[in-house]
């Protein structure tokens, strides 16, 4: 019965995304980069990063799947990686005693910025992905896995690194015996991930010149709103207003439910979230790089409401309706790139329904263009 629900599960997330990895490589312009670092590859026998500080591993497999089948094959390896962490965050679930963990799945393929990072080229999930596949092997001691898995999720995204480092420091709060194993391990993932970096670092002629990131234009204040805006989109208003609603349940039965067998994963989670979240603070560009962020809020939801299903079935149907409705509290001067907006209440499509008309016009132009 727990395999068929898996199952169900993740068919259930394929037959979401599948139909959309056939629209180009995505409405972020950072995918059509990777596809143009394929391309130079490819043609002229050169690395390229698609955008400092490289995503080598990432960049080398788009290649690969771009010679074999195109923007399709490289979206197509997005949605197997997607598939892949939501198996594994099941069965990360699965291991601390999450209650709800099959609703919480089903509430974490929904999400609508995981939604549409399921059907394009970009890296973000691959890493989400190989972190989680690592994550798994390390609680089931297969250190030399967990080694491959998180080398190439470095490789990936550099931020990887981030997520490592609060697992290292959340495992050595536990009575485990080999922490000597784990931290032998984590150091070979880390000299093996950095290796990847050797590509962007020949390209900025042997100086740490490719080891920056897109900071962006804004002041202070504009720099905050961003991130306060993004992190509320990331969800959208009406999921966000019926956590508020919740929030006094949730906290009072988050200790109500706490048990010593849920401190270290809590204690992971909120490490987690607040790591990355001040990654973003730093850095509040894409909200795909929130994406860390959702399986454990959705793991500390689950301990919070194990008595309340019904109010998870309400989260989710919430949650999935931002992909069709988007109720809008603040407009940008520059979609994407704002450095002022107006305040209003707009009810406008939503975060699906955008990006597929978005990948569309990007798709005709790019067709035009040749």
């Amino acid at each position: 019965m727990e395999r068929k629900k898996t199952i169900s599960i993740i068919l259930l997330a394929f037959l979401l995304y599948f139909p959309f990895i056939f629209l180009g490589p995505g409405s972020s312009e950072c995918s059509w980069f990777l596809i143009n670092t394929a391309k130079t590859l490819i043609q002229q026998h050169k690395y390229v990063p698609s955008r400092y500080p490289g995503n080598v591993v990432h960049e080398l497999a788009t290649t690969l799947l771009f010679i074999i089948g195109g923007s399709v094959l490289t979206n197509l390896g997005t949605l197997v990686m997607s598939l892949l962490t939501i198996y594994f965050f099941i069965k990360i679930c699965e291991y601390h005693n999450i209650p709800h963990k099959y609703l919480l799945a089903i509430f974490m393929a929904i999400n609508p910025v995981y939604y549409v990072a399921s059907t394009f080229t970009m890296d973000n999930l691959w890493a989400l992905g190989f972190l989680f596949i690592g994550y798994t092997m390390l609680i089931k001691k297969k250190y030399f896995i967990t080694v491959i898995f998180w080398a190439l999720a470095i490789g990936t995204r550099i931020s990887s690194i981030l997520f490592i480092a609060v697992l290292l420091f959340a495992y050595f709060l536990t009575k485990e015996p080999d922490k000597n194993k784990v931290l032998v391990s984590v150091s070979i993932s880390a000299i093996i991930g950095a290796s990847f970096y050797i590509l962007p670092f020949l390209h900025a002629s042997c100086t740490f010149g490719f080891f920056r990131h897109f900071a962006g234009p804004w002041n202070w204040w504009g720099h905050f709103a961003r991130f306060v805006y993004k992190n509320i989109y990331f969800w959208g208003l009406q999921t966000v207003l019926t956590f508020l609603l919740l929030l006094f349940l949730i906290i009072k039965s988050l200790k109500r439910n706490y048990e010593l067998r849920y401190k270290n994963v809590i204690v992971t989670s909120i490490l987690m979230i607040l790591v990355f979240e001040i990654m973003y603070l730093e850095i509040p560009a894409h909200r795909l790089y929130l994406l860390p962020v959702l399986p454990f809020a959705l793991m500390l939801l689950g301990i919070a409401l194990k008595k309340y299903r019904s109010l998870i079935i309400l989260l989710i149907i919430v949650q999935f309706s931002y992909n069709f409705i988007n109720i809008n509290i603040a407009k940008p001067d520059v979609p994407n790139n704002a450095t002022t907006f107006t305040i209003g209440l707009w009810f406008e499509r939503g975060y699906l329904i955008n990006d597929i008309i978005e990948r569309i016009r990007m798709n005709q132009e790019s067709l035009i263009c040749k």
